[in-house]
């Protein structure tokens, strides 16, 4: 839901329902001895910032050991900027 709120997409999931449905489903494989499956993140904002993964990862931690975690936000908001001055807009 939020990625697509990130697009710009209005979003009207009940999200109780939807939570009950990943609940039976986790259940039901439990039940059957399969293993719990686990979603992927998808970053929306990748579309914009262009991050490869691993550069976001790396990025995280060293904004970590600087004691600067907080600012991740505005680091990757920034690199869209970066990223759509050399691109023209979208």
């Amino acid at each position: 839901m939020s990625n697509l709120r990130e697009l710009g997409h209005s979003v009207r999931i009940d999200a109780e329902a939807l939570a009950e449905v990943g609940n039976y489903f986790t259940r039901l494989a439990a039940a059957e001895g399969l293993p719990a499956g686990v979603p992927q993140a998808f970053d929306a904002g990748y579309l914009r910032h262009q991050l490869p993964g691993g550069v976001v990862g790396t990025m995280r931690r060293h904004l970590e050991e600087s004691r600067l975690s907080h600012l991740e936000q505005a680091v990757v908001e920034e690199l869209g900027r970066v990223r759509e001055s050399w691109d023209g807009p979208s």
